[in-house]
């Protein structure tokens, strides 16, 4: 319905995760200050996980995905490509979610 378009982030939480919202907006700001409706794409990677042997790498992972509005915007204007061109059946969503926004 559009309402993500009218503020600066998106937060995905799942439904047994504990979440505070202002501490999260206080950690967001410097990054994309209210009401800039022009900041960049960006996703919070929230794991630094090693994967298969390789150095740790910031991933989104878990039960909270951040999502800036113009990240979703991007998504939302390429989001088939991704469907299109990753191998992302039986992928979780955080980690399609991850690997289209890179």
């Amino acid at each position: 319905d559009g309402r993500w378009w009218q503020h600066e982030w998106t937060v995905k939480v799942d439904p047994d995760a504990v979440f505070f919202p202002w501490r999260l907006k206080v950690k967001l700001y410097p990054f994309y200050r209210a009401g800039d409706f022009n900041g960049p794409a960006l996703f919070v990677g929230n794991c630094d996980r090693s994967w298969h042997g390789g150095p740790p790498k910031l991933k989104l992972f878990g039960s909270l995905e951040v999502f800036s509005r113009n990240a979703l915007g991007m998504y939302k204007a390429n989001g088939q490509q991704c469907k299109d061109n990753l191998d992302w059946e039986g992928w979780g969503e955080d980690f399609f979610m991850q690997n289209c926004m890179e």
